[in-house]
């Protein structure tokens, strides 16, 4: 995309924020995308907003408490791909099984655009927001998880998890993967979880609490304040509601080689060094837009995504 392009679609944006979310969150982001700078600045405008909107939501989450209880050894893993497992690319597919190969006890569930509901009932409003593109689908899976965690429970993988061995340390009423990092601003969570690996109980608390604010963000709002919205209804709950910044605090830092595959996909394999970042992490992020690698010792063919 040329420089031109991406200013217009900038521009574009700026005035689609401003007619719907006003002067202030339009601005900001706009800088954001143009001088990748003010983090803060654009997080705290978009924070105000939905404190201002959705406080009532806010305040009767307040004086919730969290049941004491755990994820079982045998709870649900739950993945997303609305295409289906035979439309799969290389490396979502190696990448589901890899999740099979060591879900040990775990059911794993597929879920897709034709059978979603036969796990949820998502309300008519967002159904019609989706099927006129005021959100994605990549949103629409937002609210899919957090309406499977809260009504299940269970364990979130997104499609692009890759996992070396079992799953540990997921026996709390929540788990996400937390990361040590923090002085890095550009993302609102700060690293202290992620939204694509999570799991939870049955009614916990987060994953409610997140339904019941999309349910309610998308019948007044006709559109996506910001691509991260979850991790921005996230930080609502960890910063005003004590029972859910306890359950994120309460998650131990893990896997510091997070994206260790993804930036070395295309790259001949290092054999000790792969074997050393296995041993303290066993859950990668990938991502399936990579282009398959010429070289033949590149870890993609390691992994064997062909």
């Amino acid at each position: 995309m040329s420089k031109i392009h991406r200013l217009k679609g900038y521009i574009d944006e700026f005035f689609i924020k401003y007619r719907l979310f006003g002067y202030k969150i339009a601005l900001h982001q706009l800088c954001f995308r143009l001088f990748k700078s003010g983090y803060k600045s654009k997080h705290k405008v978009i924070i105000k907003y939905l404190e201002n909107h959705y406080g009532s939501l806010i305040n009767e989450y307040k004086q919730k408490e969290q049941k004491e209880e755990s994820l079982s050894v045998d709870c649900p893993i739950w993945i997303c791909w609305f295409q289906g497992e035979k439309s799969m690319p290389p490396i979502v597919r190696g990448c589901f099984n890899s999740v099979k190969r060591h879900a040990g006890v775990h059911p794993v569930n597929l879920v897709t655009i034709d059978n979603y509901k036969e796990y949820v009932t998502i309300p008519q409003h967002i159904i019609t927001k989706l099927e006129n593109k005021e959100i994605s689908y990549t949103h629409f899976s937002d609210i899919i998880r957090n309406n499977l965690l809260a009504d299940y429970g269970g364990i979130w993988l997104d499609s692009t998890i890759y996992l070396t061995e079992g799953l540990k340390g997921w026996d709390k009423p929540f788990y996400t993967i937390k990361q040590n990092c923090p002085d890095d601003y550009a993302y609102v969570s700060g690293y202290r979880w992620t939204t694509f690996c999570m799991g939870g109980v049955k009614g916990n608390l987060l994953n409610s609490f997140i339904k019941d604010f999309f349910n309610a963000y998308l019948k007044k709002e006709k559109g996506m304040i910001d691509y991260f919205l979850m991790d921005y209804i996230i930080t609502l709950g960890y910063n005003h509601i004590p029972a859910i910044k306890k359950l994120i605090d309460d998650v131990p830092y893990s896997c510091p080689d997070l994206y260790y595959m993804q930036k070395k996909m295309a790259l001949p394999v290092n054999n000790e060094e792969l074997d050393k970042v296995c041993r303290r992490t066993s859950i990668f992020k990938l991502n399936w837009r990579a282009e398959k690698p010429s070289d033949q010792h590149a870890l993609y063919y390691f992994l064997k995504f062909e």
